[in-house]
């Protein structure tokens, strides 16, 4: 999917599936953004951008790695369940990855740092825009689905 934004709002989606705790939907949207910062390049050269986009930052095991760092951090500053913390920010970015893997052409090394090799199944990238909006539509339905609901006057007699 070659939207950023989309592959956060499909993690939060998705965490929502398993939990009602806003703080660790947006640590999934969080977690499904991050392995597109290796994509920052192509704000300076375009070359650099296509050596590193999909090689730097997409291989599940950062998700782990950056995942134990902000569970630490939280489980620290704020007590939460850094297991918790911990699953939903890998959950996310293993599902950046995931979806790149279905959704492009560009190769990722899904299984580093135990192999180079590089997969890459697109059969479903001439569906990015569709599944695009899906996602914006569910991930909206979801984020009505907070907002607290307006209790009805009581009417008085």
């Amino acid at each position: 999917m070659p939207f950023t934004l989309f592959h956060g709002m499909l993690s939060a989606t998705a965490a929502a599936l398993f939990t009602r705790d806003w703080r660790l939907i947006a640590i999934a949207f969080l977690g499904g953004c991050i392995p597109d910062l290796d994509g920052v390049p192509i704000l300076f050269d375009l070359n650099l951008y296509r050596q590193l986009h999909h090689v730097l930052l997409h291989p599940p095991i950062y998700g782990m790695v950056f995942g134990a760092i902000v569970a630490f951090a939280l489980w620290k500053l704020y007590l939460m369940d850094w297991k918790l913390v911990l699953a939903a920010f890998f959950a996310g970015y293993a599902l950046h990855s995931i979806t790149d893997l279905f959704f492009t052409d560009w190769p990722i090394r899904m299984l580093w740092p135990l192999s180079e090799q590089q997969f890459s199944y697109p059969v479903l990238m001439q569906y990015n825009i569709p599944f695009a909006l899906a996602v914006g539509l569910a991930f909206g339905i979801m984020a009505l689905s907070f907002y607290p609901k307006k209790k009805k006057m009581p009417i008085l007699h």
